[in-house]
């Protein structure tokens, strides 16, 4: 996910959903979702379009004077109170503005009365080449009011040729813990319904090893 460093105020938006886009703003939408996100997190073209229709997602263009400038794209779980973050960027003009705290705040309306989870290229791989921009992110989410579990490591189901980096989840939530159950059965539902895995994919018995009982949300 890209966002942008400033949190200042900018001009008023114009949100449209992506299933009433035209031609021209489904355009200006994926594009901006290529450029903002890397190959290994992205999904095809054609499956961004075909989440459009669905009753539990939300997409939606920014526009700013009529330029496409930001996009969100958000999953809300019909069976559990939960709801994730998949995308969410800014066009490269219009960084530094104050967009991403503005998308977020359209996001996280959306996802009222949802636990909202983020996924997010962790920062403790201080080796990574793009360190600093991890470091910001987070902070950025920090910021929003966003918690985490200490040494918790979210898998991302492969979405192309290239490897997904390590991942931390991010978690908007009134909730002080999550019992082991609970996320067992958030983690199964996002990767059936956002990525069509089943549920004894091994991706989520990696991520649920020796987790107690009861896991305490902690500040980033």
């Amino acid at each position: 996910m890209t966002i942008p460093a400033s949190d200042a105020d900018a001009a008023p938006l114009r949100f449209v959903p992506l299933h009433a886009a035209t031609r021209a703003q489904r355009a200006a939408f994926l594009s901006i979702y290529r450029n903002a996100i890397p190959l290994s997190e992205r999904k095809t073209d054609a499956a961004i379009l075909a989440m459009a229709d669905r009753p539990d997602c939300v997409l939606e263009l920014a526009e700013r004077g009529g330029a496409a400038v930001g996009f969100l794209i958000l999953y809300r779980s019909s069976t559990y109170p939960v709801a994730l973050l998949e995308y969410l960027g800014v066009a490269a003009s219009a960084r530094g503005s104050g967009l991403g705290g503005r998308l977020f705040a359209r996001v996280a309306a959306h996802a009222h009365g949802h636990t909202l989870l983020m996924e997010v290229e962790t920062d403790r791989d201080t080796a990574a080449p793009d360190h600093a921009q991890r470091v910001r992110r987070k902070r950025f989410y920090a910021r929003q009011g966003c918690r985490q579990f200490a040494q918790f490591t979210y898998r991302l189901p492969t979405l192309s040729e290239e490897t997904p980096p390590p991942m931390d989840l991010l978690f908007l939530t009134g909730r002080d813990a999550v019992d082991r159950a609970t996320l067992l059965a958030w983690l199964t539902d996002i990767y059936s319904e956002v990525y069509g895995r089943p549920a004894d994919d091994p991706g989520i018995a990696c991520m649920m090893a020796g987790l107690p009982d009861q896991l305490a949300f902690e500040p980033i």
